[in-house]
């Protein structure tokens, strides 16, 4: 009874993406049973007790939360406009629940966590990054955040890069009268565009793309560059991003 339980609860809920949270919290995830008695002993009682919950257990810490990562991650690709913020925070949800070790998994659950950074391994390439708002109901202004972890292979004592950001054209649009983002730290260092440092304002003229150079990398360890802003906007955004070895410019 316990199996064929969780196995309407887990092929009803797959696709869900409101109140994920509550679900994890089911009734369905305990047996319907508890044997107290067998006549094979306590021992038989306390192994076919186990082995029920182990099954319980396998489907709410792996199997469900894998195959609603997988549903929900595909819908929200599909359409990021169609309930985007719910299901991506969805997945982020069953995210937390997923025990196994599947790096594919992770990996989808990485694309939906804001606070999760993204790797940069290659030069030149620009890799898309969905930004999921940080609140959880519209508000005025809603609260946004990115994290890179530039992973460059790199033969320099002191690798550095310029990093270029392809925004949204409703984020940069007031860049030039005002500063687009809220804060921008590399490995908590907070930069600011002063110096031969320089983070170039998004405008209609550059494709509003914010170039951030020259930043300076550990050629071992983490490199998290972080980007704070707000938008009035509730929704799914995109911005791709590129790191490559600074561009020497003409004055």
């Amino acid at each position: 009874e316990s199996r064929q339980r969780i196995n309407t609860f887990v092929d009803a809920n797959k696709a869900t993406y409101s109140n994920v949270e509550a679900l994890y919290a089911s009734e369905a995830f305990k047996p319907v049973y508890t044997l107290t008695f067998s006549a094979g002993g306590p021992n038989m009682v306390d192994r076919y007790n186990k082995k029920v919950q182990d099954y319980l257990d396998g489907l709410k810490f792996d199997q469900f939360p894998r195959m609603a990562i997988e549903n929900l991650y595909r819908d929200f690709t599909r359409d990021i406009r169609d309930n985007g913020v719910a299901k991506a925070k969805a997945v982020a949800i069953h995210g937390k629940y997923y025990k196994g070790s599947d790096r594919k998994i992770q990996n989808l659950v990485a694309e939906c966590d804001p606070l999760v950074a993204k790797w940069i391994t290659k030069p030149t390439e620009y890799r898309k990054i969905y930004l999921v708002p940080t609140n959880n109901a519209q508000q005025a202004s809603n609260e946004y955040v990115f994290r890179l972890n530039i992973q460059i292979p790199s033969d320099a004592q002191f690798p550095v890069y310029d990093v270029n950001i392809k925004l949204p054209r409703e984020v940069a649009s007031a860049a030039g009268s005002q500063q687009w983002y809220e804060k921008m730290t590399m490995n908590g260092n907070v930069l600011k565009n002063e110096g031969r440092f320089t983070i170039t304002a998004p405008t209609s003229a550059n494709d509003y793309e914010c170039q951030i150079t020259p930043l300076q990398v550990q050629k071992t360890g983490n490199n998290i560059l972080e980007v704070r802003f707000k938008h009035n906007a509730f929704k799914v955004l995109e911005v791709n991003v590129m790191a490559q070895r600074p561009i020497i410019k003409k004055n």
